[in-house]
């Protein structure tokens, strides 16, 4: 199983579960992943973040995008977004952006 996808604090549960059932390949693969969090093998990937709210001027509802979330999967954006900011909804992983900046010979840059 690839635990990559899944948030650290997931990972940690499904660690003490498979300890208490005895399960040493699944405690392995899932403390190799922990470990190379912890080591920085691995980096955080970049979520967006949007948000709901009426615009006084027009009393419309309308969409934001407000935040940029860092975090090893989309899962634990999600975990984060419900524990810190509840209001906010991730959209998915930041890949690149499109400067505004006419001047800017790179209007697209990526994300690394």
């Amino acid at each position: 199983m690839d635990y990559t996808n899944y948030s650290t604090g997931m990972l940690q549960k499904w660690l003490s579960q498979s300890e208490q059932n005895e399960d040493y390949e699944v405690c392995k693969a899932i403390k190799d992943e922990l470990d190379a969090r912890k080591k920085g093998e691995k980096r955080k990937l970049i979520f967006a973040a949007q948000m709901q709210a009426i615009d006084q001027t027009d009393k419309q509802l309308k969409t934001y995008q407000i935040a940029r979330i860092k975090a090893y999967s989309e899962e634990e954006a999600i975990e984060f977004c419900r524990s810190n900011a509840p209001y906010l909804e991730i959209v998915g992983q930041l890949l690149a952006e499109i400067s505004t900046d006419e001047s800017n010979d790179e209007m697209i840059e990526f994300i690394e």
